[in-house]
């Protein structure tokens, strides 16, 4: 599981509709594409919700139940080991939906993860964080 809540409210939880033939595993993080669910990977800045569920060769509108993840602390898998200098950071996710944790120097101009605490030793690869909201509301001024 890449992305695991910790804890929630019960009234998170969403069944949202897959596009066809996607393939989408317990813990994936979930974007949207023509308002049907798939896997986000690299790029995706907004994450909204978090598979709770796997499915695979999905027909389109697929029901899927996921889980929302605003206010949601996650233990999350990364990309490479872990360090102390990468807690208070934001990350893109990398293409396979873990967190993109290998750039050398500045860790500040990520995208969707923010790490609030390293789990274990280095070589677990695991974080705890929060998915940072991305929406912007329309200034009509």
């Amino acid at each position: 599981m890449i992305f695991k809540p910790l804890q929630y409210d019960s009234g998170k939880m969403k069944e949202l509709q897959t596009g066809a033939s996607k393939t989408i595993k317990k813990g994936d993080p979930l974007k949207f594409t023509s308002g049907l669910a798939e896997k986000a990977g690299a790029a995706d800045e907004t994450v909204r919700f978090i598979s709770l569920q796997g499915v695979s060769g999905t027909s389109a509108n697929d029901p899927l139940l996921a889980l929302y993840v605003g206010g949601v602390e996650f233990e999350a898998t990364t990309r490479a080991n872990t360090d102390q200098d990468q807690v208070d950071s934001v990350f893109n996710l990398h293409a396979d939906g873990t967190v993109e944790n290998t750039k050398s120097g500045s860790y500040t101009d990520g995208d969707a993860f923010l790490v609030t605490e390293i789990v274990g030793v280095a070589t677990d690869k695991k974080v705890r964080g929060y998915f940072l909201d991305r929406v912007s509301e329309k200034n009509d001024d």
